[in-house]
């Protein structure tokens, strides 16, 4: 038992209530509430209701919702007489606030001038005000009845509420060894401060760095808001989750969850010519090898190449590159547009029709341009805003402008429409897939090639037969054209003497008809002059067409009006491109191989020989 005799036995009633300062004074000295004795406590002694709780009532402030505040209280019994044994209750509407932390008091039976002590806890579990009374209650022993003292308990719940926004994230598909990165805001939405802020990630950690941690250890007031960067690099084409924790030592927390998935490394952009091949590597750089009679190499000769050599200044920055006949043009990562080899109908686009055996700066020195595709003799490139412009030779409309004007210089392709996807031209016409999936044709019609259901030339865009929407991609070979739909058909039109429309026949069409097993599983197709070739979604390889020079891959020099697989079977081909007479494809490990038709080294394996299966290109 803990208690306290504050006073002597002596003095009467009138001396215990003139003594009351006297108790203020003791439990001053003793460090406990100096001055709060109330004045109505003498006439509770004078009513024999002897029971006073110092301080005559507790104000806890605010306190976050979810800790906790301990405040002392004395219990004083100014009576005549012990008590008896003592009990508590804390009543009242925020009753469920308060609970006494620790009590001297319980059970104890106060002799009188005697004290005891206890703690009474406020732990608000919301944002809100608490109101309670704390009673103190016993059975006095004089038999006058019952004796009762009261506390009033008020304190406020706040709390500090953690918000990430946006509150999850999927950074969809990344390649492989490339990162992207979202930037996140960490808030406090609450009406308390946050305290220290920790924050931390758990799952997949290495897949998602934190490139900025400016939330680490801040203490957000309320309505503040500090920022994470957090990146995205997967290793691997797998796909990763990790979760983003941010704990508050208030007691808060927020999480954030995040998912991406790793795609294949990004693949080489490879394009065959008509005599040559280039090709950019996974680091950016760009090669070439074959035919370099007009310079097209650009590597500051004339001296055709059997293996691949480096474009003149080994830039590091290209990102495509497209084979012409005789020129090669490739975009760089600053979405400037170089051209270099035979020029002498402005196949450039640079206002000259002066060749380079390096490359120069071409369509009109522009920063803006996306994607570049070489005719025979003229050039068509797509703009960042999804703009078309053609440049070079015109005689059959390759341009689209409604003329048969060459031009020196990027002109617009007719109707001023900026929803063009894609491109690609082949000797003298072009094609284009708009982003709604329309696709469209101009110039040369002899076969029926621009697929109109017509053989007559157009020299403005006219939409393929069938005014479908689903078209993904497009490719033109020299008198046939061939397309992919969004549901992984291919379709082909035009020139069909060799078979390269695929159908099983030999019959030109002036409208697309589907290759012949109509499967819905290709992913990728390619037109050489003469033949077609396409990468399926389960990597396998397959051609069609013409094969005097080998171009099918398929071990022979025998056409085929069908696909026939590539020799090998393999299954890991991921991109192909169709040169004149030989093909080119890249597997999934990033190696290059080629085959078909090889008198200036363009299947860059080392020789001039032909071969009619692939042959790893060297150093690819």
């Amino acid at each position: 038992m803990r208690y306290y005799r504050l006073f002597a036995r002596s003095g009467g009633l009138a001396g215990r209530a003139r003594r009351l300062t006297a108790v203020t004074a003791v439990l001053a000295v003793g460090g406990v509430f100096a001055g709060m004795v109330p004045p109505q406590a003498a006439h509770a002694a004078a009513m024999h209701w002897p029971l006073v709780f110092l301080p005559p009532r507790v104000v806890y402030g605010s306190v976050p919702a979810g800790q906790a505040r301990d405040r002392r209280f004395i219990l004083v019994n100014l009576g005549w007489a012990f008590t008896g044994r003592l009990t508590f209750t804390i009543t009242g509407p925020g009753a469920s606030g308060f609970t006494l932390s620790r009590n001297h008091c319980a059970g104890v039976s106060l002799p009188p001038r005697g004290s005891c002590s206890g703690m009474a806890r406020f732990a608000p579990g919301q944002a809100a005000q608490y109101r309670a009374q704390l009673t103190a209650r016993a059975r006095n022993r004089t038999g006058s009845g019952t004796v009762t003292a009261t506390l009033p308990l008020t304190g406020t719940g706040t709390f500090s509420h953690l918000v990430f926004t946006p509150p999850a994230y999927d950074y969809g598909e990344v390649p492989a060894g490339q990162s992207a990165t979202k930037t996140f805001t960490l808030s406090n939405d609450g009406t308390a401060a946050t305290g220290a802020i920790t924050i931390s990630t758990t799952g997949d950690t290495a897949a998602f760095p934190m490139t900025a941690r400016t939330c680490n250890g801040q203490d957000l007031a309320p309505g503040q808001h500090c920022t994470l960067i957090i990146g995205f690099r997967p290793a691997t084409a797998v796909s990763y989750a990790a979760q983003v924790n941010a704990a508050a030592s208030a007691g808060d927390h927020a999480t954030v969850p995040l998912t991406g998935t790793g795609t294949a490394a990004p693949l080489q952009s490879v394009s065959a010519g008509g005599l040559h091949t280039c090709t950019v590597k996974t680091d950016h750089t760009l090669w070439c090898w074959g035919s370099n009679f007009y310079g097209q190499l650009g590597d500051a000769t004339r001296t055709n190449r059997t293996v691949p050599v480096q474009v003149s200044g080994h830039g590091t920055d290209w990102v495509a590159v497209t084979a012409g006949a005789s020129h090669t043009c490739a975009v760089k990562i600053d979405h400037t547009l170089w051209c270099w080899g035979l020029n002498g109908n402005g196949e450039f686009g640079d206002g000259t029709t002066t060749n380079s055996l390096v490359p120069v700066q071409a369509g009109g020195h522009g920063t803006d341009w996306a994607a570049v595709t070489a005719g025979a003799l003229h050039t068509c490139a797509v703009k960042i805003d999804h703009t078309l412009w053609c440049w070079g030779l015109n005689g059959n409309g390759e341009f689209g402008d409604g003329t048969t004007t060459n031009s020196l210089v990027p002109v617009q392709v007719s109707g001023h429409a900026t929803d063009w996807a894609a491109v690609t031209a082949f000797e003298i016409r072009t094609c284009a897939v708009k982003t709604g999936g329309t696709l469209w044709c101009w110039g040369d019609n002899t076969f029926g090639q621009l697929g109109d259901g017509s053989t007559t030339n157009s020299l403005v865009p006219v939409q393929v037969s069938g005014h479908a929407t689903d078209w993904a991609a497009v490719t033109a070979g020299s008198g046939h054209t061939c397309a992919v739909k969004t549901n992984h058909t291919v379709w082909c039109w035009g020139d069909n003497a060799n078979g390269q429309l695929g159908d099983g026949s030999t019959t030109n069409s002036l409208v697309p008809v589907q290759v012949s097993g109509h499967a819905t599983d290709w992913a990728a197709a390619t037109a050489g002059a003469l033949h077609t070739c396409a990468v399926k979604t389960d990597g396998t390889l397959w051609c069609w067409g013409d094969s005097t020079f080998g171009q099918l891959g398929d071990g022979s020099t025998t056409g085929s009006p069908v696909p026939v697989q590539v020799s090998g079977h393999a299954t890991d081909w991921a991109a192909v491109t169709g040169g004149e007479f030989h093909t080119c494809a890249v597997k999934t490990d990033h190696t290059l191989w080629c085959w078909g038709w090889n008198p200036d080294g363009q299947l860059g394996n080392g020789s001039t020989a032909g071969s009619p299966v692939p042959v790893h290109v060297s150093g690819m």
